[in-house]
């Protein structure tokens, strides 16, 4: 629409004025097996019966997850970089492969650069909800400070994962003392007791009791 919007209207009205071709492509970074038909016909009820004029096309899958990471880092292409960074992968996949993107990042050109950046971000925002510190990174991304950058986003990740053991053990200690009031609700203990040692809630221990069904 955009380029037939902006050619001038004599040309537009020529005979041999022609849009460019429209390939569609799916980028698919799901863990499962795309199984989705591929064909736009084959979404129509009664497709067969139009035969050759029915309205069809294929689009072409890009399953980024099919591709090696290894593969991708050495084609060098801002493209390929945005699947790497996409592939589902754990943690320190992620993080390997930012340390790889940020030391490719300069070669390419501003536009591409941009669109990049605007996709480590979306990856960066996957894992944490600090804003800020992802927008400082990216803007030493954007100057070329890879060593910065870097080093700003191994202590995201780091914090990250600080924060995932905290919960942890925090959910850990909880599920215990759960596990302890409910042999203590066994041994027909008093409640205010429980909650004395326990230090839960009365709310929490009738909760508790309620599943041993007392």
């Amino acid at each position: 629409k955009r380029i037939f919007n902006d050619t001038d209207p004599d040309l537009r009205v020529s005979a041999n004025f022609r849009l460019p071709a429209v390939i569609p492509i799916i980028l698919y970074n799901g863990g499962d097996n795309w199984t989705a038909v591929k064909s736009f016909k084959e979404y129509q009820t009664g497709y067969d019966l139009a035969g050759a004029r029915g309205i069809d096309y294929r689009y072409i899958l890009l399953d980024v997850n099919r591709y090696r990471e290894e593969t991708l880092l050495e084609l060098s292409s801002m493209i390929a970089a945005m699947f790497a960074l996409d592939r589902k992968q754990d943690t320190q996949g992620v993080k390997r492969v930012l340390a790889a993107v940020i030391k490719q990042f300069k070669q390419f050109t501003p536009d591409e650069q941009t669109d990049l950046a605007g996709w480590v971000q979306d990856v960066l925002l996957r894992k944490t909800k600090d804003r800020e510190t992802v927008r400082d990174a990216l803007e030493h991304l954007k100057k070329g400070e890879d060593i910065v950058v870097t080093y700003a986003i191994e202590r995201l990740f780091d914090e990250v994962e600080e924060r995932g053991i905290e919960q942890g053990i925090e959910q850990g200690i909880e599920q215990g003392i759960e596990k302890t009031v409910l042999k203590m609700l066994q041994k027909n203990m008093p409640l205010e007791i429980i909650q004395e040692i326990t230090e839960l809630s009365s709310e929490k221990i009738f909760e508790l009791q309620e599943q041993l069904g007392h």
